[in-house]
């Protein structure tokens, strides 16, 4: 979620007004003289307002505005036009969100190595959004090799040249200890200095460590105080935490009907995790009439349709159910399958009951990429099986917890507990 959630927020986030105008010999005056120029009349009359100024910078304004929808209406297809004429025309403050578009494939066919030649071909001209964008390009592996180290690099050249964008990802890093060494408090002063310059995705970072105790003390009242004003800067990613809050009570009064009509708000936002939030509480009654299992399967449906693993798990659960009258072991399964794919939390507990050798299956082929079992042996819980678990045990120091049983609860929870923190 981290590395989608931060390329959608840098990609339109950035707007015209933060544009350095570079200089050229021509000018818009002369563009619009031209009899062939291809602008139509509402492209004309914006580019009419910058009459004077340079043409690759105002060809990058109307990019922006077909980009946002503010003054012209949106429109994927005219502005990565745009992005490209002002590329063309000689303006490297287009190259990274033309990347941007053919890394997302919005106006363009999706293409992520030509995306990174972009990004490259900015960050050589010194631009420090190109530094930030080869960053999550180097973290996600999207037209490139997934290096955590070399994203790591990527963002402190980006901080260290005033990008303060860089900072929330950068203190992410400190925090999980992904390609630099572990150190929360830093990770915290970073958020710090990312939220004193205004950055709401700073408010939301520092909510959640201020939440969990992460490099400074728990503190839930103020995290609430950080989600809402998250919130009140327009970052709808805050909506569910802000709503979670309300609902359990910690840090703020506890009003169920407040914290459903939050997830509402991010569910309507096209938010996963508010669809899947709506789920859990009409599973539960909390903040509405009274439970509705099928309107709970509706929610955490609409979240699995767009890939919220956590709702794969919740309705596999629904399905393993046969007190709930909607059993299924063929849909749980398949919705587990799919949330392990994902590497979703939960997945491997989800099978506990449902199919222990299937359960085994997964596992084993999780311990084996761990270099903990020579190959992957096909659901067999044989004493090989449970000496590479063991070893990935004591090797994590979660030993006491698997003594239990490599499938018990206790010690399944600890072992997904360690495999998350890889992913």
């Amino acid at each position: 979620m981290l590395k989608i959630r931060m390329i959608t927020y840098l990609f339109l986030s950035f707007t015209a007004t933060s544009l350095l105008f570079a200089t050229a010999p021509l000018t818009l005056n002369t563009a619009l003289a031209q009899a062939n120029d291809g602008f139509d009349g509402d492209e004309k009359a914006l580019m009419e307002q910058y009459k004077g100024k340079p043409l690759p910078d105002v060809l990058l304004i109307v990019a922006y505005a077909y980009q946002d929808g503010k003054t012209l209406k949106p429109n994927a297809d005219r502005a990565v036009l745009f992005f490209q004429k002002a590329v063309e025309a000689g303006n490297k403050n287009a190259l990274v969100p033309l990347g941007y578009a053919y890394q997302s494939g919005k106006g363009v066919t999706a293409d992520p190595d030509k995306a990174i030649k972009l990004f490259t071909e900015a960050a050589d001209a010194g631009k420090s959004d190109a530094y930030l964008a080869l960053g999550f390009a180097a973290q996600s592996g999207l037209g490139t090799t997934v290096d955590p180290e070399k994203a790591v690099d990527y963002f402190q050249k980006a901080a260290a040249a005033g990008n303060k964008n860089a900072l929330v990802p950068l203190g992410y890093a400190y925090q999980s200890g992904k390609g630099i060494a572990a150190d929360p408090q830093q990770a915290v002063k970073l958020f710090s200095e990312a939220a004193e310059a205004g950055k709401s995705d700073a408010y939301l970072a520092l909510g959640y460590a201020l939440q969990s105790g992460t490099g400074t003390a728990a503190d839930p009242k103020q995290a609430v105080d950080y989600f809402d004003k998250a919130v009140a800067a327009g970052n709808t990613n805050a909506l569910v935490p802000l709503g979670y809050a309300y609902q359990s009570g910690k840090g703020v009064s506890a009003k169920p009907k407040k914290a459903f009509s939050l997830f509402n708000e991010a569910a309507q936002a096209g938010k996963a995790d508010g669809y899947t939030a709506m789920g859990y509480a009409y599973q539960s009654g909390k903040g509405v009439k009274r439970k509705n299992t099928k309107k709970a399967i509706e929610m955490f449906g609409r979240a699995v349709d767009m890939g919220n693993g956590q709702a794969m798990i919740a309705l596999s659960y629904i399905y393993s159910d046969d007190r709930l009258g909607y059993f299924s072991k063929a849909k749980a399964i398949k919705l587990i399958k799919k949330a392990n794919a994902a590497d979703t939390k939960g997945s491997l507990s989800a099978l506990l009951w449902l199919d222990q050798n299937m359960l085994t299956s997964m596992l084993q082929k999780k311990i084996a990429a761990k270099g903990f079992l020579p190959t992957y042996r096909d659901g067999r819980l044989d004493k090989r099986t449970i000496s590479g678990i063991n070893k990935f045990c004591r090797a994590n120091s979660i030993g006491k917890q698997c003594a239990a049983g490599p499938l018990s609860k206790k010690g399944l929870k600890a072992i997904e507990d360690v495999l998350a923190r890889d992913v």
